[in-house]
């Protein structure tokens, strides 16, 4: 889950290649790769390289004012400005979001709570929402219906 290994394209559970801890307040964008554990307050972007292998962990005492892109999310703090994970989001008991969320697997437990939307991505949405695209745009184009064409 946080150690990257180049052979695998994976990331081990075994220890987080960032720690910000509670007393780090950090101000601007961040990006990153690897894995990386905040217990601390994020007022920025949190972004990391699509094609390197990531997971961006927010623990209950961690705060992030801005949008959070990365493949792989466990959050049990909170988030003030939308998620973007193109492979797996848990959000456990103690997560709180205000903003939308973008997934393709979602683990929502009991007690997380989410003030926005659940918009789960699919193949031809995730190269847009990578580059930095408008999400709204995605959003908000109309389904095409039978009736529609008739």
């Amino acid at each position: 889950m946080f150690r990257s290994n180049s052979k695998k394209g994976q990331v081990s559970k075994d220890t987080p290649d960032t720690v910000i801890s509670r007393s780090t307040v950090i101000k601007g964008e961040l990006g990153f790769s690897g894995g990386l554990h905040v217990d601390g307050h994020i007022y920025g972007d949190v972004k990391v390289d699509p094609q390197e292998p990531s997971l961006f962990v927010l623990s209950e005492a961690g705060l992030v004012r801005g949008t959070v892109v990365a493949p792989n999310q466990i959050i049990n703090g909170t988030i003030e400005g939308d998620i973007r994970a193109e492979e797996s989001l848990a959000l456990e008991a103690s997560a709180r979001i205000n903003g939308n969320v973008y997934y393709r697997m979602l683990k929502m437990d009991m007690g997380a709570t989410v003030n926005g939307q659940l918009i789960r991505l699919d193949d031809q949405s995730t190269p847009a929402l990578l580059e930095g695209k408008a999400v709204k745009n995605l959003v908000d184009q109309p389904e095409v219906t039978e009736a529609a064409n008739s």
